[in-house]
């Protein structure tokens, strides 16, 4: 069986499009089998572009600034494992409370969905980060696309928690904050380690 094959990414894209749509029939065009959630960990190779764009971006950024003196490995080594740590950190952290906030049996569903539309989220900073890197955009420019889209990806995170968990407003609104605040410190942690400033 390949490692992804097109009609899973296209399929899989497809539901996670729904979600963003909020259509009732998205978990259809997900494998939600047993399989279907450790493979979707695997969408982290179509996130490699994404990431590593960001991470050209943010050193460009960085690098523009006066006095500016960093490595360019570290920086780039501290973000692709920084990167890698975000993709299944929290999914372990919520696997270890999800009996107790009685989600173990959608816990997977919402893995699943969440992975994929990672996949999903990351394009329209992936075109950001290129027309930057082109000169297209200013780096205020930039900096507020990636704001209006991280508001988007925020609901959309919201959209994904709550119709895969069948949770309440407080519920779904608690995990997409506990996400992204464990990726930030994940972020941060990974910077300071390195001895980079936190971007």
């Amino acid at each position: 069986m390949p490692f992804l094959d097109r009609d899973e990414i296209a399929r899989s894209l497809t539901g996670a499009w729904r979600v963003f749509l909020d259509k009732p029939d998205a978990a259809h065009f997900f494998d939600l089998s047993f399989n279907g959630f450790w493979r979707s960990f695997r969408a982290f190779a179509l996130m490699i572009p994404a990431y590593g764009l960001a991470a050209a971006t943010e050193y460009q950024a960085l690098m523009s600034s006066p006095g500016a003196d960093v490595s360019g490995s570290t920086f780039f080594f501290a973000k692709a494992i920084a990167s890698l740590l975000d993709w299944v950190t929290f999914p372990i952290l919520l696997a270890l409370v999800a009996e107790q906030l009685r989600i173990a049996r959608s816990y997977t569903s919402f893995v699943i969905a969440r992975n994929w539309g990672a996949v999903l989220a990351g394009v329209p900073f992936v075109l950001i980060d290129l027309l930057y890197l082109l000169g297209m955009f200013s780096e205020d420019v930039a900096n507020v696309g990636s704001l209006i889209f991280v508001l988007v990806q925020l609901y959309y995170s919201y959209l994904i928690a709550s119709r895969t968990l069948g949770a309440g407003i407080g519920m779904a609104v608690a995990i997409v904050i506990a996400d992204f605040a464990v990726s930030l410190l994940i972020m941060a942690i990974a910077s300071s380690a390195a001895g980079l400033p936190f971007q």
